[in-house]
């Protein structure tokens, strides 16, 4: 089910949501208009030795197969901070973002609903700690890069990441 569907009530007056336009949906009733928005997340690129890390994923959606570590920008936090969260929580290390990769859409189906997402790539060098997976990450391994782009990746928009690093 698209977000559009998700989304049948609305929240001030309960009334019914029309879909008015691309990303618009309006209460019939109370005319209040909400704008369907992605939700924003940051991943990493972590490269040493000539290979590039990715995370086993422990939990739907897509469980089970590769990701780069990362996850969802809290409301109100820098991007920057939400990297250094993820890679806390995710596989307690801390790590210094290098440079912007790339920001691309993709769509995260996660409990019937195809939530619209907008991803934020970085190239991150790992400063300290020693890598232990731990919240959504099952598990990790290093690839080489020349054959990366054959993993199990779970998502469309990290292997269009993987694909502008790997060409840069």
């Amino acid at each position: 089910m698209n977000i559009y569907q998700a989304y049948k009530y609305c929240p001030r007056c309960s009334g019914e949501f029309e879909h008015k336009g691309k990303n618009l949906l309006q209460c019939s009733q109370c005319k209040f208009k909400l704008f369907v928005m992605p939700s924003l997340a940051i991943n990493a690129i972590i490269e040493e030795n000539g290979q590039i890390l990715l995370v086993e994923r422990k939990n739907e959606p897509n469980k089970g197969t590769y990701d780069l570590p990362g996850g969802y920008i809290e409301p109100n936090e820098d991007p920057m901070d939400a990297i250094k969260r993820e890679l806390h929580e995710e596989l307690h290390i801390v790590g210094e973002v290098q440079k912007i990769i790339s920001i691309l859409p993709d769509i995260y189906p996660y409990q019937g609903i195809d939530s619209p997402t907008l991803g934020i790539c970085v190239l991150v060098k790992r400063i300290s700690g020693e890598i232990k997976p731990d919240d959504d990450a099952k598990s990790y391994k290093f690839f080489d890069k020349e054959t990366i782009l054959e993993e199990n990746i779970g998502f469309e928009s990290i292997k269009k990441a993987l694909k502008i690093y790997l060409t840069q």
